[in-house]
């Protein structure tokens, strides 16, 4: 299965781990640590289950790491959101990740669906 599509949405996705682990450092005294471990367990989980689906054998497994992937990023927007909504973090910090972890979502559920159709 030939991954070299996946390139620019693997750095993207790297680039997001970074965000979110700049902004739980950045703010390591306000976020209670159970928050701060959802957070980057969650936020970072997008980008290595998209990494893994560069090795998978099957194109089941390679849409199986996709579906994985928009899981966690799911679960990132929810996580965002609680630490925007409950002001233990700037909104216009949360703002500018939310978005692009929507934008990330969006492609990793067209990638599914055409996974699916094809």
């Amino acid at each position: 299965m030939d991954a070299t599509h996946l390139i620019p949405l693997i750095d993207r996705t790297y680039s997001f781990s970074l965000q979110i682990i700049s902004l739980i450092t950045d703010n390591v005294k306000v976020i209670p640590s159970v928050l701060s471990n959802q957070l980057l367990r969650a936020g970072t989980s997008v980008g290595a289950n998209i990494t893994e689906a560069k090795a998978a054998a099957s194109r089941k497994e390679f849409a199986n790491f996709y579906r994985i992937a928009l899981k966690s990023n799911n679960e990132t927007i929810y996580w965002l959101r609680l630490l925007k909504d409950s002001r233990m973090v700037s909104c216009k910090i949360a703002d500018t990740i939310l978005q692009e972890a929507e934008e990330i979502g969006r492609i990793i559920g067209t990638s599914i669906n055409k996974l699916r159709d094809s």
